[in-house]
């Protein structure tokens, strides 16, 4: 067979969309249609820079098609990841915060703030639970901890506790390194010495929201999905309700008694902090005080399978 060496190559890969570029130190950098320099050479440029900076895994994420490569340079790993359209992604962040300090309280428990931070988290009774350290910035961490889960750090080596928060900027880690326990947190020792929250789930509002890096190999080792992280069962059910109020809270969570429903909502009302919210979740529901939190999912059966790092295709 003769090969025509005349034919002119085809022209490389473009995308029309916008692209954001993201590391796990919390870096972060848009990069437009129609601007001077092609996404493939804008990227290049921002990873040459974050590897000097010891950036040990690298995002682009497509926003408008709700996916992400995620560059994973110490396991040699490129895993493609897929943003779901779930209810914690169309939920609006002040009802995000506003069903969180109802369920604080229905939980038995107050809003605990330090400084700028402010704890709220809730249980179902049978130790599995769902805790938010939200920063008067918009910066937040969200930790869901499912004792059934495939990934309970209670079930493996220290060092898979730790593994779970890779890609989680330090200030925002700090929230959960070396803290007290409270009835809503269980600590776990960190490899490194001291202690971290126990969790299934980890994901930060950090720049563009996203699961912690190191969720995505976890879940791909386990043969998993988005739902081994707890978020589905522990934290959807309470925000897919277009009627958030005492009756369908109470016949939505049965370990909580009627009493202690009707307490949560008083007690929030009494505090001042109840407030006209957002829509319920829906097409247009988001809104932008904090970055989109998908829920995300390893997709299958093209999955995030671990395969030799290549450059990546825009």
């Amino acid at each position: 067979m003769f090969r025509n060496d005349t034919q002119p190559e085809p022209p490389p890969r473009t995308t029309t969309r916008p692209l954001s570029f993201s590391d796990d130190k919390g870096n972060e950098q848009k990069w437009l249609p129609g601007g001077p320099r092609p996404a493939l050479d804008a990227f290049r440029e921002f990873m040459d820079q974050r590897r000097r900076d010891g950036s040990t895994s690298l995002s682009i994420e497509d926003e408008e098609n709700e996916e992400a490569l995620v560059l994973l340079f110490d396991g040699g790993a490129v895993c493609r990841v897929e943003f779901d359209g779930s209810v914690l992604r169309r939920t609006h962040p002040r009802d995000l915060r506003h069903r969180l300090e109802i369920l604080t309280r229905v939980d038995g428990r107050e809003p605990a703030t330090d400084g700028e931070v402010t704890h709220l988290g809730f249980g179902n009774g049978d130790g599995d639970t769902v805790n938010a350290w939200l920063a008067a910035d918009g910066r937040a961490l969200v930790v869901t901890f499912d004792r059934t889960s495939v990934l309970n750090p209670l079930d493996h080596a220290g060092a898979h506790a730790a593994s779970l928060y890779d890609g989680v900027p330090a200030d925002l880690l700090a929230l959960v390194r070396d803290v007290p326990e409270t009835e809503t947190t269980l600590n776990v020792p960190h490899p490194d010495g001291g202690t971290l929250v126990a969790a299934t789930g980890v994901f930060h509002f950090s720049g563009p929201c996203a699961m912690a890096d190191g969720m995505v190999p976890r879940l791909q080792e386990a043969g998993s999905d988005i739902e081994d992280t707890g978020v589905g069962r522990l934290l959807d059910g309470f925000l897919v309700m277009t009627d958030f109020a005492l009756a369908t809270v109470a016949a939505a969570a049965e370990w909580w008694s009627a009493e202690d429903v009707a307490r949560g909502f008083a007690e929030t009302a009494a505090s001042g902090q109840e407030q006209s919210v957002a829509p319920p979740p829906g097409p247009g529901g988001g809104g932008p005080l904090l970055p989109d939190l998908g829920r995300l999912r390893v997709q299958r059966p093209l999955g995030c399978a671990l395969r030799p790092l290549r450059q990546p295709h825009l």
